[in-house]
């Protein structure tokens, strides 16, 4: 099922798009276009995570680990993160980083 671009798109100046940490968007001939980043990039194994290791969430920032459950896919992962609280994620979606 495929939309077609806004007409409003082009009237976006290029002062308003801006590289950010989480995709990257740019302006290609009066379209804007946005990339996601993929899962793949954030594959990590629960083994390179432990109770008390600090992580960075793209959205929600710094985090203290927690507890790690299960092993490969099934993985998951418990963060406190000062700004939201305690998370439970998938350890193969989350786009976490070892700081």
């Amino acid at each position: 099922m495929l939309f077609r671009s806004s007409r409003f798109l082009n009237e976006i100046s290029d002062d308003y798009i801006v590289e950010t940490s989480y995709g990257i968007a740019e302006s290609t001939n009066n379209t804007v276009i946005k990339s996601e980043p993929k899962h793949e990039e954030f594959k990590k194994s629960p083994a390179s995570f432990a109770p008390g290791d600090r992580v960075r969430h793209i959205k929600w920032g710094e985090g203290i680990v927690l507890d790690v459950d299960g092993v490969d896919e099934d993985a998951q992962i418990s963060v406190n993160f000062p700004s939201v609280g305690t998370k439970h994620l998938i350890l193969k979606y989350a786009p976490l980083v070892k700081i």
